[in-house]
């Protein structure tokens, strides 16, 4: 592109992102490309989940959980998502090909992290909170918020031990990546107040207590909180029979009036 055409854009829009996972090891040389194709087309952000595919050297067990997980959802194309669509309630869809379904050590997430700042590329880390939590459920079954699934993605969120577990992974991520922000995701959280601890909550109300704690937790680190919309929206297609987002629907209540209860 014209690199006055570049300037012109990012006048407009000051944040020009692209979301991706963490690279397999075998991959570096294409991810840097990727960085490079950023810088070259004006893109200054790179929103990078990491899931379990960070090295936690706090939680050594999260990591050999992903990577059983990965192994496992990855033993033939396709099954991550026939496992999430073969059960009776809404399941989140599976990422098991974030890193390869390995681990980076910290050590080369750095390098790379290094790579793009020096090219103008701020990183946003995703960290997984509350939904897409199967990297840490695989070995913290005792937090899943449904217990007879067997494949669990979603954690109790009136547990404390899962904001011990949570705020570590964050705490590490934070140290790493020195980041402005965190996206915390918060999408296709499905199975709401099941467990003994929050049956009979109110939906809006767990899922707004969640972000609000791990938005204080972090605020104490001097990062801002980032996070999925979806779920704060009263959502519906076209036709206005198939609710979905934040909308209530059938075995999921209604989240999206957690909007009126978050920080600005």
């Amino acid at each position: 592109a014209p690199a006055t055409a570049v300037r012109a854009e990012t006048a407009v829009r000051p944040m020009r992102g692209v979301k991706a996972m963490l690279p397999a090891r075998e991959s570096f040389a294409d991810f840097r490309t990727l960085i490079d194709l950023m810088r070259d087309f004006g893109y200054n952000t790179l929103m990078l989940e990491l899931g379990g595919a960070m090295e936690y050297k706090s939680h050594p067990e999260v990591n050999e959980g992903w990577r059983d997980y990965a192994a496992f959802m990855n033993e033939y194309p396709g099954k991550g998502g026939k496992i999430q669509h073969s059960f009776d309630w809404n399941k989140n869809s599976v990422h098991s090909e974030n890193g390869g379904g390995g681990v980076l050590a910290q050590a080369e997430i750095s390098v790379l992290a290094e790579y793009a700042r020096q090219r103008g590329v701020e990183i946003i880390p995703e960290v997984p909170c509350l939904s897409h939590s199967d990297y840490l459920l695989w070995r913290h079954r005792d937090l899943a918020e449904r217990a007879e699934d067997p494949y669990p993605d979603t954690y109790c969120p009136s547990d404390p031990k899962s904001y011990a577990l949570m705020f570590d992974i964050l705490d590490e991520v934070v140290a790493l990546f020195r980041p402005r922000f965190v996206n915390i995701g918060h999408d296709e959280w499905y199975s709401i107040g099941l467990c003994e601890k929050c049956r009979g909550k109110d939906g809006a109300r767990l899922y707004a207590d969640d972000i609000v704690k791990i938005h204080g937790h972090l605020k104490t680190k001097g990062v801002r909180t980032m996070m999925w919309s979806e779920k704060l929206l009263d959502f519906r297609f076209c036709d206005s029979k198939n609710p979905w987002g934040g909308a209530a629907r059938k075995g999921v209540p209604a989240t999206w009036p957690a909007i009126a209860l978050l920080p600005k």
